[in-house]
């Protein structure tokens, strides 16, 4: 002899906890059917369940101006909710000393950046950096930067332009970043053109 099928209600119900909803058994009772199905989907859709440990964190980006100060920064608006996130880092093939940022740069008081003085630089050693999050100690994130592919040098000084001929110009300037070598491109054009013509300067070397 056949049972009689299952109400629809229950039918869903069986569904759910096949699927894995977690739900507490005092609450399965026949009365409170239409209340639990609501408390259900609030549940689900709850911010508060998100898996933090998981998000990225944002990318770590290195400025060193004229090797006088380095900045590196992130968008500390990337994250889901407002973290202070810590900045270490180290040298390799150094001591290998984890140190963490001495100045930190804060937008709208949360931190966005490392700013650091010019003993705190080694140009020609690998830097890692290293981005964490106090609230989650597992959310970390590094990056291996080569500084000296990251210098922005100060613009130069004291141009100077001379005619010499009717078809040759002579340019001149001061540099003010004088320890290493330097590549100097050079834009011009006439009048009479459009589009510019680029020169490579070559390269000036000073001890």
């Amino acid at each position: 002899m056949l049972k009689p099928s299952l109400p629809l209600r229950s039918l869903l119900f069986l569904q759910l906890l096949l699927l894995g909803v977690g739900l507490n058994s005092s609450v399965l009772t026949p009365s409170g059917n239409e209340d639990t199905t609501a408390d259900l989907f609030l549940t689900s859709m709850n911010p508060g369940c998100l898996n933090v440990t998981t998000l990225p964190l944002p990318e770590v980006q290195c400025f060193v101006f004229n090797v006088e100060y380095m900045n590196c920064i992130w968008n500390s608006s990337s994250e889901p909710r407002p973290t202070n996130l810590t900045l270490h880092y180290w040298y390799k093939k150094s001591d290998n000393k984890v140190r963490e940022c001495g100045h930190y740069l804060f937008s709208e008081a949360i931190t966005s950046g490392c700013w650091f003085q010019k003993e705190e630089i080694y140009l020609y050693q690998t830097f890692v950096v290293q981005l964490r999050d106090p609230q989650e100690p597992k959310r970390q994130t590094e990056w291996e930067l080569k500084l000296q592919n990251l210098v922005i040098p100060w613009a130069p000084e004291n141009l100077t332009l001379q005619n010499l001929s009717e078809s040759q110009l002579e340019l001149k300037w001061n540099s003010r970043y004088l320890d290493h070598c330097l590549e100097h491109l050079v834009q011009y054009r006439s009048d009479r053109d459009r589009s510019w013509t680029v020169s490579d300067w070559g390269h000036e070397c000073s001890s």
